[in-house]
């Protein structure tokens, strides 16, 4: 009974308020559109407004609990995504080519670069010999990333390597260097491919770029070029000498030579191009000044041979003898120093010494070139059974 006065209670000062508000004295709004007006109380439209706030809370309080299992939902899918991805790039760096491709595929779709999964998908399917899907990645990265980007560039060229196709890739290199002429790892990849293509004026066209960046070690590739363009020469040399051509192929060489820098001069890969080229001219001579005044100076075994090579135009070589004894006292023993002393020993017909420095060299290392001209100097010395050895031998030892 008492609740129920106490209802009626609130209702009738509740109907009273709702009188006292609708009282237009006590001041309205009026919102007009058009032609068309809109007037109510004050107290109503701030009681209306509260009405609004309290039903939005109470909508609000109904919905964040299925906003916050679709954004959990949301989170989850995107960290399982994010591991798939992990997981097929982890294939590919350990060589699980065909696991790799079919991840890296299944994963684009929820990737944040899409156009890398295709990318790395390509190369994979390109490792595993199938071009045609490699192919058919590369189209769907294009989708992704822009046709020219050097990602694209790059697994262009690479699979294209793979395929040992080194001029296909070197076509795509050169775009990609036109349109990214500052690119690190394309000047890289070309540069490694004009090498082995021995294409030294394109080497030469693509020096400064790299001299700009700063990629790899400058010197030595300078040297490399260099060397290279000689060794042409000499290439050259051996087959137009004989053909009438070599006086354009000395002019080519004397050319080629004036165009290394002074101090590239002096750099064995150098110096042993150029002694190589003067030798197939047939200025062995100049060649072994060469050679001996560098050796005097900058000790280089490997150069002992080709300073050997070019004596072999004098056919009593006593004073070059004497040569690579004082170096023989003067410097620690080497195979090829060795060698070189047997070798001239043998042209003087001295086999008794060329015996003793080529079994010196024997002990110092097994070497096929070492037992073959030891076969010669036994050979010659009426040693059959020796020398029969010594070529046996020579078949299964280090090549030369």
């Amino acid at each position: 009974m008492r609740r129920a006065l106490f209802v009626l209670a609130a209702a009738l000062v509740t109907g009273a308020l709702l009188f006292w508000a609708l009282d237009y004295s006590r001041g309205f709004i009026l919102i007009a559109v058009g032609n068309h007006m809109v007037q109510i109380s004050l107290w109503l439209a701030v009681l209306l407004l509260a009405v609004i706030w309290l039903g939005w809370r109470l909508l609000a309080m109904l919905v964040r609990p299925g906003v916050r299992t679709w954004r959990g939902r949301g989170q989850r899918r995107a960290a399982r995504q994010q591991r798939e991805l992990l997981a097929a790039v982890a294939d590919y760096y350990e060589g699980r080519w065909q696991r790799a491709r079919a991840a890296l595929v299944r994963s684009a779709k929820g990737s944040a670069i899409p156009g890398l999964n295709y990318v790395l998908a390509a190369d994979a399917a390109a490792r595993t010999g199938e071009e045609q899907a490699a192919q058919e990645l590369l189209q769907a990265a294009e989708r992704e990333i822009p046709a020219e980007s050097p990602a694209l560039t790059l697994a262009r060229a690479e699979i294209a390597l793979r395929r040992e196709d080194i001029a296909g890739a070197v076509a795509e290199l050169r775009r990609g260097w036109a349109a990214h002429p500052r690119q690190p790892r394309i000047l890289e990849l070309l540069r490694d491919c004009l090498v082995r293509l021995e294409d030294w004026d394109g080497l030469a066209e693509l020096l400064p770029a790299l001299r700009r960046t700063g990629t790899g070690d400058l010197g030595a590739l300078e040297a490399r070029l260099h060397a290279g363009r000689l060794a042409a020469a000499a290439q050259a040399a051996s087959g137009d000498g004989a053909s009438g051509d070599g006086a354009e192929v000395a002019a080519e060489l004397a050319a080629r030579w004036a165009q290394v820098p002074r101090a590239l001069k002096s750099h064995p890969d150098c110096l042993r191009a150029h002694a190589r080229a003067l030798i197939a001219l047939g200025d062995g001579k100049r060649a072994e000044r060469e050679l001996r005044r560098y050796l005097e100076r900058d000790w280089d075994p490997e150069l002992v041979l080709d300073w050997e090579a070019a004596t072999r135009g004098d056919p009593e070589p006593r004073g070059q003898l004497a040569v690579a004894e004082r170096w023989l006292r003067e410097r620690e023993p080497c195979w090829q120093l060795l060698l070189v002393l047997g070798r001239l020993c043998q042209r003087l017909e001295i086999r008794g010494k060329s015996r003793d420095y080529l079994e010196q060299a024997l002990r110092l290392t097994q070497r096929s070139e070492i037992y073959a001209e030891l076969g010669a100097t036994l050979s010659a010395s009426g040693d059959q059974l020796g020398a029969v050895r010594c070529y046996r031998q020579a078949v299964g030892a280090s090549p030369a």
